[in-house]
């Protein structure tokens, strides 16, 4: 998969960004940050035991990802502009001007 994205990325002259393999987005809250030790794979929904945030693990994991990609790590700053709204769209982030967001909209 990631050999498919390498060679799409080159053929349209974008940029591929890739977190580490060890990058916590399921287990990390979008909401505080905070990192759970564990999360089993049939557990659907996260449930922040530092903020009580509940949220879709996969949106979860989103969110996070989201972030990474605009601030390289997924900073508190970055967390509390995604999470201000959860109806806000990725991409969409009203702290995030239009010329950094053009990568993530292609």
């Amino acid at each position: 998969m990631r050999r498919q994205l390498e060679y799409k990325t080159k053929w349209y002259a974008s940029r591929l960004i890739v977190a580490p393999r060890n990058y916590p987005s399921t287990k990390m809250c979008s909401g505080c940050g905070g990192v759970k030790e564990e999360m089993q794979l049939d557990e659907r929904v996260f449930n922040c035991e530092v903020c009580g945030l509940t949220i879709d693990r996969d949106l979860n994991a989103a969110i996070n990802l989201a972030n990474y990609y605009y601030y390289g790590t997924a900073s508190s700053a970055g967390r509390a502009c995604l999470m201000r709204e959860v109806t806000v769209p990725l991409g969409r982030c009203p702290q995030v001007k239009q010329e950094e967001r053009t990568g993530l909209d292609r």
